[in-house]
């Protein structure tokens, strides 16, 4: 189970503040790890669900930084540039 399976379990994205919870819930597991590029792109799918484009980028960006051959990264990258 991937922690932003578990994210969403604790907290469905159905629930007031679902997708807010489950960013905050991932934001601790990277504030853990911050150099794991995975955490972050899962970070910023949890932030564009909760509205928070802008931040997704950014996140999205992190995760590219520290590791740049993530094609789906990338791919989030890009969009959530086109979306803003």
């Amino acid at each position: 189970m991937t922690l932003n399976t578990i994210a969403l379990e604790l907290v469905p994205p159905n629930v007031d503040g679902g997708p807010e919870k489950a960013a905050e819930l991932m934001q601790e597991a990277v504030s853990r790890s911050p150099s794991n590029p995975q955490l972050l792109r899962l970070l910023g799918l949890q932030q564009a669900a909760a509205g928070k484009a802008a931040e997704a980028v950014e996140t999205f960006k992190r995760s590219l930084d520290i590791q740049p051959n993530q094609p789906i990264a990338v791919l989030l990258y890009v969009q959530g540039l086109l979306t803003q």
